[in-house]
């Protein structure tokens, strides 16, 4: 009876796999992330949108590069 226990404990725990939390500071988790963001920008296919659906998403566009921006240089930087 220990035996099928320990068989059946076993096939159990075969299916569950342990996550790891990883650092969401850590450069090459946000290289990943930006790489899948850019696949994923440029796989949209627009050609059936509004032209409000295309400003409203320029505008996010324009967002996320005035981020990027703020990111790359820091405001304590002047470039002027």
């Amino acid at each position: 009876m220990t035996t099928a226990y320990n068989a059946y404990k076993a096939k159990q725990q075969k299916g569950k796999t342990t996550r790891t939390k990883t650092d969401a500071n850590a450069s090459q988790v946000l290289f990943d992330m930006m790489d899948k963001t850019m696949t994923k920008i440029r796989a949209v296919d627009r050609s059936a949108w509004t032209d409000e659906e295309n400003t409203n998403f320029q505008i996010a566009l324009t967002g996320l590069g005035e981020t990027i921006e703020t990111v790359q240089v820091p405001p304590s930087i002047n470039l002027a």
